[in-house]
């Protein structure tokens, strides 16, 4: 009824784009029982100062909704970090130390697309340096 209403109001384009969006939202919760997690816990670094190395200790979990050869690897990182073969969940830990945030992905082995991806944040507690005056003070 909303459809004709805006159809006969000239707004037929506007109809077709909704009737189309209300397809697509209701076939979306079938994709979702496949889809590829993963996580990195804690999903946040803290550092004491911007620049500084911030140290943690990581555990990252990955699942997928099929059993293959798997690779986690770090972009503009240290690249691979482990591979699994003939699973379908897989979880390590390792120790992080590093001044930039990393960006996990998960791929499936000697293929280049990634299947899921996670961030690991870094956040500081001072920003910024607080400047050291380097003259005496008279007044």
């Amino acid at each position: 009824m909303l459809y004709r209403a805006l159809a006969k109001a000239g707004g037929l384009a506007l109809a077709a784009f909704l009737y189309l969006a209300a397809s697509i939202v209701a076939a979306e919760p079938a994709m979702l029982d496949s889809a590829v997690v993963l996580d990195v816990q804690p999903n946040r670094c803290i550092a004491l100062h911007r620049g500084q190395d911030c140290y943690q200790k990581l555990t990252v979990s990955w699942q997928t909704p099929e059993v293959g050869d798997y690779c986690l690897q770090v972009l503009d990182g240290p690249g691979v970090l482990q591979c699994w073969q003939g699973l379908r969940q897989g979880q390590m830990k390792l120790e992080f130390a590093d001044s930039k945030a990393w960006n996990f992905e998960l791929v499936e082995q000697g293929k280049i697309r990634s299947l899921a991806e996670a961030e690991l944040e870094l956040v500081w507690v001072y920003k910024r340096t607080k400047k050291i005056s380097t003259g005496w003070r008279l007044f």
